[in-house]
């Protein structure tokens, strides 16, 4: 796999902005934060009361699961998709293994690393059955018995093939999250007020001073409900770090060149460029294309992203290994950065990141990667994570303010 080394701090930076460093591989990250570069010039005991916890936040971003339970729940309707993951091979050992057991093994990961969270991010069932939504929430509250959740949905969670063939391509997204998702709503530890889609297609929960905050953009599109609360959480408390829970990955300028089909906010997505509606038998995907709230809400994101806001990271899914194969027989060129073709160094699809925040602005930079297999940034980064179904995570680490200026002085030192 090939992380990319994405920045360096400078000595000099913009004045009042916020700083998140990251270290990475394909399968953990570090953030350190500061909320204003003021903080990497003072002493340690101004920068975290005495009273408050100075541990690091640690999250464990699972996605694209596509669990199933023992028998095909509703065949022929979901034969298909029960078929494709009833098997499938571990990431690390590529020996046969089911998605069921890697979701166990991840839970007890979880607890064997003392996570503070579990982001579950979409995909999380192969189809909408209330069997296996049971079996999931078992595991949570045995396997990971005492570690909160969130969750946000997936395309796969909510659509059945076959059913909304008369109507439009998400009809089913909102029925689906009240009835047969609803035990993973009522579990999930995220809450939201507003209008009828609050803690359904978005919300937020709060863990030692970070924010994580989740928009459900499964039909590729995030509606003016959804923006207006992302803008109010993130115009919030500008010295607490956010993140950004989503299914799909946001077309971001260092974004790889996917097709629309695996990107929120892609240009070209629509109905011309839907190539997948009749083997998922569904609807086609509009006409028109991206709504104005879904380009809008890029803007805001990319507006929000540190170092100009508090939004530090983006942890997303649904790019996995049905698809890292195509990507490895093209060249691409990702954040300037020239990468091999049909090769050992070309990088695995679910493994890219992407800057959020705009690389020609101070403090979001880009470099190659370290010796020691890891990379670092600065700024906001897109994180996109291997499928679960076949073990793959991403377990994040925040750290704030106090922590802040050892991975500075580390990063300028090694400039």
């Amino acid at each position: 796999m090939i992380a990319f080394l994405l920045c360096v701090l400078q000595p000099v930076l913009v004045a009042e902005a916020a700083t998140a460093s990251h270290r990475f591989s394909p399968l953990e990250a570090e953030v350190f934060w500061s909320a204003s570069n003021d903080h990497l010039h003072t002493s340690h005991s101004s920068l975290l009361d005495a009273s408050q916890d100075e541990r690091p936040v640690r999250i464990l971003h699972l996605t694209d699961n596509h669990i199933s339970g023992d028998e095909d729940f509703d065949p022929p309707l979901t034969t298909r998709m029960y078929n494709a993951f009833s098997h499938t091979s571990d990431h690390a050992t590529q020996e046969p293994t089911s998605p069921k057991a890697e979701f166990t093994a991840l839970l007890r990961k979880a607890k064997t690393d003392g996570v503070d969270l579990i982001a579950l991010g979409g995909d999380l069932v192969n189809y909408p059955s209330p069997k296996t939504v049971a079996w999931v929430l078992e595991q949570l509250h045995t396997e990971a018995a005492g570690i909160p959740f969130i969750y946000t949905a997936g395309n796969h969670d909510w659509h059945e093939e076959g059913v909304a063939a008369d109507k439009q391509y998400d009809s089913a997204r909102m029925p689906q999250l009240n009835s047969n998702l609803k035990p993973l709503f009522d579990h999930s530890i995220a809450s939201a007020t507003g209008g009828p889609a609050a803690g359904r297609l978005y919300g937020k929960t709060s863990v030692r001073g970070v924010d994580v905050m989740f928009v459900d953009n499964s039909n590729y599109q995030v509606n003016e409900e959804q923006s207006s609360f992302l803008q109010a959480e993130l115009q919030r408390d500008s010295s607490r770090p956010a993140v950004l829970l989503m299914h799909m990955p946001l077309k971001l300028a260092g974004t790889p060149p996917l097709e629309p089909k695996y990107l929120c906010g892609h240009p070209e997505w629509g109905a011309a460029s839907d190539d997948s509606y009749e083997v998922e038998s569904r609807p086609r995907w509009p006409e028109e294309g991206n709504s104005p709230s879904t380009m809008a809400f890029l803007e805001l994101v990319k507006e929000h992203s540190a170092p100009s806001g508090r939004l530090a990271a983006m942890l997303t899914g649904h790019v996995h290994k049905d698809f890292s194969a195509a990507l490895l027989d093209r060249c691409v060129d990702l954040n300037g950065m020239r990468r091999g073709c049909a090769s050992a160094n070309a990088p695995n699809a679910a493994n890219l990141t992407a800057l959020a925040c705009e690389k020609d602005q101070p403090g979001c930079e880009l470099r190659a990667a370290t010796t020691d297999g890891k990379s670092e940034a600065v700024g906001a980064l897109q994180y996109t994570t291997l499928d679960a179904a076949e073990g793959g995570y991403r377990l994040l680490t925040i750290h704030r303010d106090g922590h802040t200026r050892s991975v500075a002085r580390h990063l300028h030192t090694s400039a």
